[in-house]
């Protein structure tokens, strides 16, 4: 098991303790990385490597309104 920084534990904390993992799936599905890296506190750089760290495999579709 790898370490986790301090502000991946903030996060965690924030989310009643859910695997990092399953709070990245679901906030970059309900808001988007932009809006999430702000609710998290973090940049979007930091968010993108916390999803490679995880072995996420994130799917990017346009959304044509």
């Amino acid at each position: 098991m790898e370490r986790e920084s301090k502000k991946m534990t903030a996060v965690r904390m924030q989310h009643d303790g859910k695997p990092l993992r399953d709070i990245l799936k679901e906030r970059y599905n309900a808001v988007g990385l932009p809006k999430m890296a702000a609710e998290m506190g973090v940049s979007r750089g930091t968010v993108w490597y916390w999803i490679i760290r995880e072995g996420l495999k994130i799917e990017r579709k346009a959304v044509l309104r």
